[in-house]
């Protein structure tokens, strides 16, 4: 079932993306545990909390892709989808108090 987080294609061209935007190293996951598991490589503290939150942020955009592709017939589309994460992942980070400032240019460079 969580297959579509790591084993297909299009999963391994969001994270590399995400690992782009992000100014991460690759995201090479392997299972599950594994995208939960990026945060607590990045030393900064503030910039984890962000990271974790994103990827749980891709995690929900890609399973509302998967379910609109199995049950409403409608074709993914990966450029869509990393827009979708970002747009989403901003405006939940702009929710928190302490980012309530965040301005999206700054967000679209990750410049935090």
């Amino acid at each position: 079932m969580y297959l579509i987080f790591t084993s297909c294609h299009s999963a391994a061209v969001i994270w590399q993306a995400i690992s782009y935007w992000c100014k991460l190293p690759p995201i090479y996951a392997f299972d599950v545990k594994d995208l939960f598991g990026i945060h607590s490589q990045i030393n900064d503290n503030y910039k984890a909390r962000i990271i974790y939150m994103i990827i749980l942020t891709a995690m929900w955009v890609i399973w509302k892709e998967r379910n609109e592709a199995t049950f409403n017939n409608k074709r993914p589309s990966i450029a869509f989808i990393i827009k979708e994460i970002k747009l989403t992942s901003y405006l939940w980070a702009r929710t928190r108090n302490r980012m309530a400032g965040l301005e999206w240019d700054k967000w679209c460079n990750f410049n935090l």
